[in-house]
């Protein structure tokens, strides 16, 4: 079973006794997207029948609550709906929680706090007249990382990888690591 499915397969066997309250303890964690995904849509589906409390260090997986309290050193700091206290990036960054990408880049740029979906955030960016190019940014994005690290020590180019008579795994998988970057 992948990560996901042994997650589902947790909870499911918890639901099996019809519990009235299911406290998750950050369900997602060592899982990739994939699982992060099938794990939520069945958190999605819970709160449904229970009571669902969800402990996350993700603030992109609690977007959906119906409340989030942020917690800092075992103490609650703030409770709100999702919208108002995930899109304080300063608040969620002097308590040691990454903030989401969108309300990062909203304070970055000096602008009030708007949507934290990916979409509906670049939507909002671009109706203040803010304007990128993705191919611009990646090209900064890559000379910044370059500055910044030591030289490369690990290479990569066009990596295909197949396991035995089952489809690719890897396809075109360009890489570069450089001294002193964590990966």
């Amino acid at each position: 079973l992948s990560g996901g499915e042994k997650q589902r397969l947790a909870i499911a066997s918890v639901m099996a006794a019809l519990p009235g309250l299911l406290v998750m303890d950050e369900p997602t964690s060592d899982l990739d997207p994939a699982g992060k995904a099938q794990v939520m849509e069945v958190a999605g589906r819970l709160r449904e029948d229970l009571t669902l409390v969800l402990v996350e260090h993700e603030p992109e997986l609690v977007a959906g609550a119906d409340r989030v309290a942020l917690m800092d050193g075992g103490r609650i700091v703030q409770v709100g709906a999702p919208d108002e206290v995930l899109a304080d990036a300063a608040l969620l960054e002097s308590h040691g929680v990454r903030p989401p990408d969108a309300a990062a880049l909203y304070r970055r740029l000096g602008l009030e706090p708007g949507p934290l979906e990916p979409r509906a955030a670049a939507d909002h960016l671009r109706g203040r007249g803010v304007q990128w190019d993705e191919r611009r940014h990646a090209e900064v994005t890559d000379a910044r990382r370059r500055a910044d690290e030591g030289e490369p020590v690990i290479q990569v180019q066009s990596l295909e990888h197949r396991y035995d008579g089952g489809p690719p795994a890897l396809s075109g998988v360009d890489l570069e690591i450089r001294r002193g970057e964590f990966v």
